[in-house]
């Protein structure tokens, strides 16, 4: 079983390989290319500019197309997206768009596409969770924490660092030399939204009907707390290699609903979650796989003013995170030995830190 799938950044190997193998318990929805996938939560947004979570993410990465993918971990290598290329000069950047990537009403997607959008998400009055992504650009913390009332943030919306060199050319001036913003690049935050279907739609310009994106899938529906459903979007520029003709995503928030539902054959891949409880049943079974996550599970404090030290570190010390992952989480979870786990490109590899009851 499929306890986790994490679709982001992955829009390709999933366009183009799960119809041959994710349909483990249902030959039917294989041969029709349909794929059923249970999400655990209502999407919170699928506005690039304020989506914050994977639930929103997993859905966005197979609507729009990223100007840049990442490669396999750990290098995680910028590999040419809705950009076919660019170049980097110290704290100069220019990427070349491709001239085939079309927005799903049939307008081809622009440089000043993306000026627009990125201007829209640093925007005061957006105010973005995630503007901070967009702090390496010249001038982009300023505007995004302009007050009105105290300066003219027109004056400083026409100093950031993001400019359109003709219809196909996006030019980007950094705070200074970064060597990971190409990467970076390929997180939602970066996609671009429709400035005709924003300024018609409002708040409501995401929902079917109204929405206009430039990825291998469009949204067909969305009955909000139950269900959505993508269809593929035959105009995509690599619209050949998507095996896919429909993706079904039931909103399973219970892990026990998703389970039995995976079991009768419902869906194809199980993306709510397995009750720790089951999860040693399934080991036995040919449908458990497990798939590497890059990501960091914690537990934060309930208590205020722990300002000594420590106590913070006699309480780290304390917790035997192999006993956790063994017996209570039971899905192959790696214990942390660090807030950055390893496999983040250029993060540090740390292979020693274990519980010591005796020491806290």
């Amino acid at each position: 079983m499929r306890r986790r799938y994490l679709w982001a950044g992955l829009v390709t190997v999933i366009a183009i390989t799960v119809a041959s193998s994710a349909a483990a318990m249902s030959n039917h929805s294989q041969k029709a290319q349909v794929l059923r996938i249970s999400v655990g939560a209502e999407p919170p947004s699928l506005d690039p500019g304020l989506a914050t979570d994977t639930t929103s993410a997993n859905v966005l990465f197979n609507l729009m197309d990223p100007l840049i993918l990442l490669g396999k971990a750990p290098a995680l290598k910028a590999v040419p997206g809705a950009a076919s290329s660019w170049s980097v000069k110290g704290a100069h950047v220019v990427l070349n768009l491709r001239h085939n990537v079309r927005w799903t009403n049939g307008q081809p997607v622009t440089a000043q596409d993306y000026v627009w959008s990125w201007l829209r998400t640093i925007s005061p009055e957006l105010a973005a969770d995630y503007a901070y992504q967009f702090d390496g650009i010249k001038g982009a913390t300023a505007y995004n924490g302009c007050d009105p009332a105290k300066a003219d943030c027109n004056a400083l919306k026409a100093k950031v660092g993001i400019k359109a060199l003709g219809k196909y050319k996006l030019a980007i001036t950094l705070a200074s030399p970064q060597p990971w913003f190409i990467q970076q690049l390929s997180h939602t935050s970066f996609l671009p939204v429709n400035k005709a279907a924003v300024t018609k739609w409002g708040n409501k310009w995401t929902e079917p009907g109204h929405i206009v994106t430039d990825g291998p899938f469009k949204l067909a529906s969305w009955k909000h707390d139950a269900s959505l459903t993508l269809v593929k979007n035959t105009k995509w520029r690599n619209a050949s290699k998507v095996k896919l003709t429909r993706v079904e995503m039931p909103i399973i928030v219970d892990g026990t609903t998703a389970e039995n539902a995976f079991r009768a054959g419902n869906i194809d891949i199980d993306d709510t979650g397995v009750p720790p409880v089951d999860i040693p049943s399934w080991k036995k079974t040919k449908f458990w796989k497990v798939y590497k996550s890059l990501g960091t599970y914690y537990y934060g404090f309930n208590v205020k003013n722990i300002t000594n030290v420590n106590q913070r570190r006699a309480m780290a010390m304390a917790i035997d995170r192999n006993q956790i992952v063994t017996f209570i989480a039971q899905a192959g979870q790696v214990p942390a030995r660090g807030f950055t786990p390893n496999g983040i490109a250029g993060g540090p590899t740390i292979t020693k830190h274990s519980s010591m009851p005796a020491t806290s």
